[in-house]
């Protein structure tokens, strides 16, 4: 899975850039960039734009890291493409997808604002008729969820967990100041994808804010 993967390659190259003692420091940021671009995802490209820009603003090396950026975008353009959709970066069938289930979920939190619907029960309210989803045929894993980590909490929780979700991404921003550059990515990311809700992502995030306690 794209999202997965790449959101897994983010945070291990975001951890190790901000890692100054690490062994082989320059090997490990090469390797994972190369590996993070091939992922071919969009949404984590943009993320990743967000996430060094906030540290280069840490470090005040925005000229720099811009510099980086740019070839890394040439080198995009230049590196051979997966045969299929997949490797079409200009793509417009996915970003119509995504509007569409965005649209199903605002359909869905509008039917109980307040509260939602309750978690994990997505999939229960679109069988029975609230929405209809665009392009899921049956029940398959497409149906328990939506998109986007917000729209998800909106949907299952309503405004009440949505506020409480954002006050406790707000509180873990203001106190790991080592974090944030891997807490931007993964905020913007979930704009695209839920990717804030996935038991790996958050396990591995879990491990590196450890492992930044100790080296530092």
């Amino acid at each position: 899975d794209s999202s997965l993967s790449s959101s897994i390659y983010a945070m291990l190259l975001l951890f190790v850039l901000s890692s100054p003692k690490i062994r082989f420091r320059k090997l490990y940021l090469s390797a994972l960039a190369d590996i993070f671009l091939l992922t071919f995802a969009r949404g984590a490209y943009v993320a990743m734009f967000m996430a060094l820009m906030v540290w280069a603003l840490q470090k005040k090396l925005i000229l720099p890291t811009l510099l980086v950026i740019a070839f890394s975008c040439v080198l995009l353009v230049g590196i051979p493409k997966p045969t299929g959709e997949a490797g079409r970066l200009l793509r417009t069938s996915t970003i119509e997808a995504r509007l569409a289930d965005y649209q199903e979920a605002l359909i869905v939190w509008s039917k109980h604002p307040l509260f939602g619907v309750g978690y994990n029960h997505i999939r229960d309210v679109k069988i029975s008729g609230y929405a209809k989803q665009v392009g899921v045929e049956g029940v398959n894993h497409a149906g328990a969820g939506f998109q986007n980590t917000y729209l998800v909490m909106l949907a299952t929780m309503g405004v009440v967990g949505l506020i409480a979700y954002i006050a406790v991404l707000t509180a873990w921003w203001q106190s790991s100041v080592g974090m944030r550059p891997i807490i931007t990515f993964l905020g913007v990311y979930s704009v695209f994808d839920n990717i804030l809700l996935h038991p790996h992502v958050l396990f591995v995030a879990t491990v590196i804010m450890l492992l930044q306690i100790g080296l530092h």
